[in-house]
């Protein structure tokens, strides 16, 4: 079995492809691949000691789904997010995840059945709850999958995939990774997130509708916020280090 940078290579039924690119990802939203990093399949593979062909298979995966760019006769590189594309992708967030809860709201009328539904949902909500102990990445893990239960919810599979497909837990990471604040957003998140749960839990669309939108006009926010950080960040000149040497 191939290493991985030492690592175990592969989660249980992972092939070789799927574990390159989850290390990708991983290395795209909290290792040193950053825009704008042209990606190399054959220094990848030495990297991840496996052959170049799973390396490219990952990297056209990722590709297909915008994580990072295929430039024709430039290959691939790491994608640099811009406000103009986080204002695109978050009204169709929003959008997915409103026909999501009105869908659930209409599949289980019974108080009953919906709560007992709503488990899942109401254990990831507690679980985030405890997120100022964790680091940053098992925070944005917690929070992407609260949202994706959220749109599994709705039984409609063709939603679930084409929400998942545009990888919204994976973005919202990459754009919070230089967060220095994230902590201190977690009361706001959680006072939101209960409040959705509470609308659905009494089977009330309008609520449901209002505590979602709020949510994420707070959460978009809080995204231009950090790209307009990190963008301050790496314009900003670095000081050099102070000589010992007398003049």
């Amino acid at each position: 079995m191939v290493g991985i940078n030492g690592e175990t290579p592969r989660n249980v039924g992972e092939t070789v492809v799927e574990a390159v690119r989850r290390q990708l990802i991983d290395a795209l939203l909290y290792g040193d691949l950053a825009a704008p990093t042209r990606l190399f399949p054959a220094d990848l593979a030495r990297r991840f000691a496996v052959s170049i062909t799973p390396v490219r298979e990952a990297l056209a995966s990722l590709a297909s789904d915008g994580l990072i760019e295929a430039i024709p006769r430039h290959g691939y590189h790491v994608r640099s997010l811009t406000p103009d594309y986080v204002k695109d992708l978050w009204p169709v967030r929003l959008a997915l995840e409103l026909m999501a809860g009105e869908a659930f709201l209409r599949r289980v009328p019974d108080a009953a059945a919906r709560r007992a539904a709503l488990a899942p949902l109401m254990a990831l909500h507690a679980d985030l709850a405890g997120s100022a102990a964790r680091p940053q990445r098992s925070h944005a893990t917690l929070n992407g999958q609260f949202h994706e239960t959220l749109v599994q919810l709705s039984g409609n599979a063709l939603l679930a995939d084409t929400y998942h497909g545009i990888r919204f837990r994976l973005f919202g990471a990459w754009v919070q990774r230089a967060s220095r604040g994230w902590r201190d957003r977690l009361p706001s998140e959680q006072a939101e997130h209960q409040a959705i749960l509470d609308a659905l839990v009494v089977g009330d669309a309008a609520a449901f509708d209002t505590a979602l939108r709020r949510h994420l006009a707070r959460s978009l926010a809080d995204a231009l916020t950090d790209l307009e950080q990190a963008g301050a960040a790496a314009a900003a000149p670095r000081k050099r280090p102070r000589s010992n040497t007398q003049s």
